[in-house]
């Protein structure tokens, strides 16, 4: 994000980095905490101070989540097709949609809450094992209510949204997903807790 802040500093006076609900906690990686942002504004406002008195890097989406920047595109004229064809979060630089790593789980959940679907080499819930990570760590946070700032409930939420919409077209969930905890989830208990976010 620092390389990209100073190439969008060479080109604007306002650069964008798109730091999502959740991503600007203590838990966060450095260059998505709200300190990140300041010093890059101080030290490109006093690098580019011949072109301009100030350069503000920020983020316009630090209360949106994947889902909501997705929806916010489309409201605004782009199209699915384009969507799909011009961007991408896969850390793989060759695939561009591996499905396994955790932004391809993340892009998943907001194309699959805005009725996009997406083609993936490897299937983003099944073969993730960041998503089953994660969806162990929000099950737990339901289950137990106890919050994790990691999620937010609206996260929560989402994520259980895309695979309530998932899983209930599939006869047999596997067993690794519905065992969370220690603890197994019969097939109807597991659609339950993803429809409403509790037990």
């Amino acid at each position: 994000n620092l390389l990209i802040a100073f190439y969008g500093a060479t080109l604007a006076k306002r650069v964008w980095i798109a730091a999502l609900e959740t991503e600007m906690n203590i838990t966060a990686v450095r260059d998505k905490q709200p300190e990140f942002f300041h010093l890059c504004s101080s030290i490109f406002t006093y690098v580019f101070k011949s072109k301009r008195f100030e350069t503000i890097v920020e983020t316009p989406f630090s209360k949106q989540t994947k889902s909501d920047i997705i929806r916010y595109s489309l409201n605004r004229g782009r199209t699915t097709e384009d969507l799909l064809r011009s961007t991408t979060s896969c850390y793989d630089g060759t695939t561009h949609n591996c499905g396994k790593c955790s932004t391809c789980f993340k892009r998943w959940v907001a194309m699959t809450n805005n009725n996009i679907k997406e083609v993936y080499d490897s299937n983003p819930v099944f073969s993730n094992n960041y998503a089953k990570k994660i969806m162990g760590e929000m099950f737990s946070c339901v289950v137990n209510k106890k919050t994790n700032p990691r999620f937010s409930n609206k996260r929560i939420q989402e994520t259980f949204s895309a695979l309530h919409t998932y899983f209930k077209g599939i006869d047999e969930i596997p067993v690794d997903l519905v065992q969370i905890s220690g603890i197994y989830y019969s097939r109807a208990a597991f659609l339950a807790i993803l429809e409403t976010g509790s037990l």
